[in-house]
């Protein structure tokens, strides 16, 4: 009779007792690494949205203060036209002083004038 090569289940049970116990640490290793993946993976992820809302927040904040910068630009803006505004025309009602007292100043030289003039000719004619 011949001998069959391959081993039966039996014969394999018997001749190797821990191989049953060798795949199922297999399994249980290949499980568990799954399971460390998956987890490292979910903490990636919680990581992500975290720095994502943070980052959401900060745009947020930034958003925020540069509204308020834009709109305090905006007043500083408007009181230095006022200002400005009000400093021409001082400039112009003292502008207008200068002109009428320069014109008091040149008809007073002018009647100073006449008089010396005046007062030379009756000298000379005395």
């Amino acid at each position: 009779m011949p001998v069959d090569p391959t081993p039966s289940l039996t014969q394999i049970s018997t001749q190797y007792p821990l191989i049953g116990a060798i795949i199922i640490l297999v399994f249980v290793f290949l499980w568990y690494m799954r399971e460390e993946r998956k987890d490292a993976r979910e903490e990636r992820k919680d990581e992500r949205q975290a720095r994502s809302e943070e980052q959401s927040k900060m745009r947020d904040f930034i958003s925020i203060q540069n509204e308020l910068f834009l709109q305090s630009v905006k007043e500083i803006r408007e009181q230095n036209n006022a200002a400005m505004s009000r400093l021409a025309d001082e400039i112009k009602s003292i502008s207008t002083e200068v002109t009428k007292v320069s014109g008091m100043l040149t008809a007073h030289d002018a009647r100073a004038q006449e008089r010396n003039a005046s007062q030379s000719r009756i000298r000379t004619q005395e």
